[in-house]
């Protein structure tokens, strides 16, 4: 699988697996310390930092596995659709308005992004302001309109919701 990613998410991707490699060398490091004290087979504290490690380490290699699958895209500036890289907001048919920058992947701690392989990123790329389109999740048929459409050079300002 091909996975969208602007140089902006790029770089916190690259930057993400060097984080994730020092932290499994800094606990390598006291872990190990830890070890040489004591029997390392008995002790709690070195056993801890073995599975911390390896969690670390499955996060890295899984990260990197993406990366070999990236494809680096400067989005389009533009407004007139939902495209990778825009910024939208969605009205549910509740009432409730939430906004979303359209990302190729999302990280677990990416806020207000939705994957655009996601089912509502799926159902409202290419919709323009105004447009209901709906999806499932589950059994549940969810509809949203696309209130508005900000191109990819708002998303500084998009972010911080001051507009």
């Amino acid at each position: 699988m091909r996975y969208l990613f602007t140089p902006k998410r790029f770089a916190e991707l690259e930057l993400m697996i060097v984080q994730l490699r020092e932290k499994a060398d800094q606990i390598a490091t006291s872990g190990f310390k830890s070890g040489l004290e004591q029997d390392g087979h008995h002790d709690e504290g070195y056993q801890l930092s073995l599975r911390e490690i390896a969690i670390y380490d499955r996060r890295a290699n899984d990260l990197e596995e993406i990366r070999r699958n990236v494809e680096v895209v400067e989005p389009l500036e533009q407004n007139e659709v939902v495209q990778f890289g825009n910024g939208v907001e969605v009205v549910y048919s509740n009432g409730e308005k939430i906004r979303y920058i359209m990302e190729g992947y999302v990280f677990d701690s990416s806020e207000n992004s939705i994957s655009v392989n996601s089912p509502l990123g799926q159902a409202i790329i290419g919709a323009k302001t105004g447009e209901s389109r709906s999806f499932m999740v589950g059994d549940k048929n969810i509809v949203v309109t696309v209130g508005r459409i900000f191109p990819p050079s708002a998303q500084k300002i998009f972010a911080s919701n001051n507009f």
